[in-house]
């Protein structure tokens, strides 16, 4: 049997080009798919933001009489610091964010 180039198999899409207009659909269902992962990742982070959102609403608010009675006492001059204690603590504090 003797194939011709007329008859061989895909020659007449490459003839005419069919051959790339299915490559380049191909590659539009591909864009589409990637199209479609990113607006569920946009989704997923809008989602996750919410709970960010909620949960920093669910924290209580600032002591605002205790930040108003130290803003006093600073102004004043009255607020003192114990540098002993102020080091423990820093201490204690870095020492348990390590663990």
């Amino acid at each position: 049997m003797k194939i011709s180039g007329h008859n061989a198999p895909g020659a007449q899409e490459l003839t005419t080009g069919q051959a790339r207009s299915k490559e380049l659909s191909g590659d539009k269902d591909a864009r589409q798919a990637g199209q479609l992962q990113k607006q569920g990742s946009v989704k997923t982070s809008t989602f996750v933001l919410n709970k960010i959102q909620d949960r920093i609403a669910a924290e209580p608010d600032v002591r605002a009489d205790r930040v108003a009675e130290l803003k006093a006492q600073i102004k004043s001059g009255d607020y003192k610091i114990d540098p002993q204690a102020l080091a423990s603590k820093m201490l204690t504090d870095s020492l348990r964010e390590d663990v």
